[in-house]
C-alpha cells in the first residue's frame, strides 16, 4: 500500500512540475550526472517516425513553454545539460532549435 501511495504522489508530482520553471529545479536534483540539467521539451522532426526510437532530429523548447504531457503527448520532457538548454535559448528568437538524435541521447535523459 506504501509502494502504491509513493508511486502515485511521485506521478503527481512529475505531472505538477513538468510545466513550469521549477521542473530545472526538480532535474537538477535527480540527474546530476548531466551537468546542471535544464527542463526542456522535445517532439521527433519527423512526425511519421516514433519518437521514441529517437531516430530523428528533435524540435525543442524550454519546458515552461510547453503544454503538459496530457494536453500535448508529443511533447516529451527531458531533463538536459547546459548545452542544449544554451541551444534553445540562442536560437529560438530565430526559429525552433533543432538537435540532432544522437546528441539528445548524450546530452539528456528522457522521462516520458
Amino acid at each position: 500500500m506504501k509502494l502504491l501511495v509513493s508511486i502515485t504522489i511521485f506521478l503527481v508530482s512529475i505531472l505538477g512540475l513538468a510545466h513550469g520553471s521549477e521542473f530545472d529545479g526538480w532535474c537538477a536534483d535527480h540527474f546530476k550526472y548531466v551537468g546542471k540539467p535544464w527542463a526542456i521539451c522535445g517532439r521527433s522532426k519527423d512526425y511519421k517516425v516514433d519518437p521514441l526510437k529517437d531516430t530523428s532530429d528533435w524540435d525543442v523548447q524550454l519546458q515552461e513553454t510547453c503544454q503538459p504531457v496530457l494536453t500535448d503527448p508529443t511533447a516529451i520532457p527531458h531533463c538536459c545539460s547546459k548545452w542544449v538548454y544554451d541551444q534553445v535559448t540562442i536560437f529560438r528568437t530565430f526559429h525552433t532549435p533543432q538537435i540532432p538524435a544522437a546528441l539528445m541521447r548524450q546530452e539528456c535523459h528522457r522521462l516520458a
